[in-house]
């Protein structure tokens, strides 16, 4: 995403150094159409950050810690988010100046960007718990898939120094913006092993206990991806620099906010699979301190390919017949392992900034 941000950095400096190389004086712009084109990044910055290395601690009304619950997840897992990626945009518009200063501009664009990274992590049956360790969950990282937005847009905009070559400006509208979403194949394989698993839940015991099995097994679901379209707000502002008679360029930067959000959740209905232990300290009479928290048993099928069973040092047993004397390794056979799972999604918010170099021609 960094070095996004710089090349467009870069392109904005060789458009400054091209529009300074000839000086001309604004061109009059009342009762005059324009068009315009430009290219340019949209991040919106949201993000559904990993919860595997959270605590919960609970205490007395003298605030002594007194218990705690620790998300049995591998806490390597923490720098993975589910986001939007930054997004590549082009915009296409057409002004119509009311008067040298207000004018009307009407876009329309396309933007595609990447969606990730859906969080799991597995502790696979009969996989080797290390002595020092109380859980060995594996993590994996889900690309979601591909973003699409159309927008339409409607903006107010007013020019401050109308008569001048450098022409800052700011602007107010609303739009509407077509959503569509393609799923990554891993997503896609991810959400098929689950409609063919049945699991039940597994209850985390406070430290230093473990994930207790419960309840009625059920026949598992896959993801749903939500993506609804959206109306926005926007606020803009900008700078056009005229460098020939009718041509100008111009960087512009947008925030838009945005009445919907994409939506990722698996069946049962959560944001994931499993029920994350939340980073706070509570009182003791706090319901986050008897809440229930805990992880999907996968009794049947399994989510991903993690590993195979191989038998004990020593040992020449046939896995399929006595799986009592083998072990797992990480060593994928083609076929989904069941295990205790977590899988993280959750919302995210179509708000975003946008900012865009281009190029302005007036009739």
């Amino acid at each position: 995403m960094k070095d996004k941000w710089i090349r467009l950095s870069g392109c904005v400096v060789c458009a400054a150094v091209l529009a300074s190389v000839q000086v001309a004086r604004a061109e009059d712009v009342e009762k005059r159409w324009r068009i315009g084109l430009g290219l340019g990044m949209a991040d919106s910055g949201d993000a559904v950050r990993s919860d595997a290395a959270n605590v919960l601690t609970i205490t007395d009304f003298d605030d002594i810690a007194v218990d705690f619950f620790e998300d049995p997840r591998d806490d390597s897992a923490q720098h993975l988010s589910l986001q939007i990626e930054t997004r590549t945009v082009a915009m296409l518009s057409a002004q119509y100046a009311a008067t040298k200063m207000f004018i009307v501009d009407i876009s329309g664009g396309y933007s595609t960007g990447d969606v990730g990274n859906v969080e799991l992590q597995a502790q696979f049956d009969r996989v080797t718990i290390p002595t020092e360790d109380r859980f060995n969950f594996a993590v994996f990282k889900i690309p979601a898939g591909e973003i699409e937005m159309v927008p339409l847009n409607v903006t107010a905009m007013a020019r401050f120094r109308p008569r001048a070559s450098l022409n800052p400006y700011i602007g107010i509208g609303i739009g509407y913006t077509w959503v569509g979403f393609t799923p990554s194949t891993e997503l896609n394989e991810l959400s098929r092993n689950m409609d063919l698993s049945l699991g039940r839940f597994a209850r985390l015991d406070r430290f230093p206990g473990g994930l207790v099995p419960e309840g009625p097994v059920l026949d598992l679901e896959g993801v749903t991806v939500t993506v609804d379209d959206s109306w926005n707000w926007h606020a803009s502002g900008g700078i056009e620099y005229t460098f020939k008679r009718k041509w100008a360029t111009y960087l512009d930067l947008t925030y838009n906010l945005a009445s919907q959000s994409m939506l990722l959740t698996f069946d049962p209905p959560s944001p994931g699979v499993g029920i994350s232990v939340p980073e706070e300290r509570v009182l003791i009479t706090e319901p986050e301190a008897t809440a229930t928290y805990g992880a999907v048993d996968v009794l049947s099928g399994g989510f991903v390919d993690g590993g195979s069973l191989a038998p004990l040092p020593g040992s020449s047993a046939d896995c399929n017949v006595s799986p009592n004397e083998c072990e797992f390794v990480f060593e994928p056979d083609g076929v989904p392992d069941t295990g205790l799972y977590y899988i993280q999604s959750g919302s995210l918010n179509y708000d975003d900034w946008v900012l865009l170099i281009g190029l302005r021609y007036t009739f």
